[in-house]
């Protein structure tokens, strides 16, 4: 059920109304006229993030979601945010452990064969300017690609060089098998 509440701050993610904190008037408007417009709610505080963020047992992952090029910034700045943010900035994670909530953690906790760059490990690599990388996705413009990032290879592949993606078609669906 939807429904209009003050409790926390709501961001539209498409639309008209991209970028903008939902007030009551918008919220009447989109719920008769678009009642299936992404919308983002915030219900963390800062502090509650930065302790999440830094328990050991937290991994980083995106699930962001996009519909015609819209959506949540996460979907294009996730791990750069992290860095940037999180190790740089606050200093709540030092890179190595960093590194190892986006990579190594999770397909441990998933049973896959990725996340490091040991023998006969199917790693995926990328390559980043540690002075220079930063998310720069928003809500107004959520595909911004992050500064910073220098390559990517897939499968062995570049397919990514200084931010231009030079083969989209050599990534695949990993599952536990």
């Amino acid at each position: 059920m939807w429904y209009w509440t003050n409790r926390y701050t709501k961001i539209y993610s498409e639309g008209k109304y991209k970028g903008l904190r939902c007030n009551e008037d918008i919220f009447k408007e989109l719920r008769q006229e678009a009642p299936h417009t992404l919308t983002v709610g915030h219900v963390m505080r800062d502090e509650e993030v930065d302790r999440a963020i830094g328990h050991p047992n937290v991994l980083i992952a995106s699930d962001g979601i996009l519909h015609r090029n819209q959506g949540h910034p996460r979907a294009a700045g996730t791990f750069p945010r992290l860095i940037n943010e999180y190790v740089k900035k606050k200093k709540i994670l030092t890179l190595y452990q960093a590194v190892e909530k986006m990579t190594y953690l999770p397909a441990k906790r998933f049973g896959i064969n990725k996340g490091t760059l040991s023998l006969g490990a199917d790693a995926d690599i990328t390559i980043f300017d540690y002075d220079l990388i930063k998310d720069k996705s928003s809500f107004r413009e959520p595909i911004l690609e992050p500064d910073g990032i220098k390559f990517v290879l897939l499968s062995g592949e570049i397919v990514l060089k200084d931010n231009v993606i030079l083969n989209n078609s050599v990534g695949k669906f990993v599952s536990k098998s």
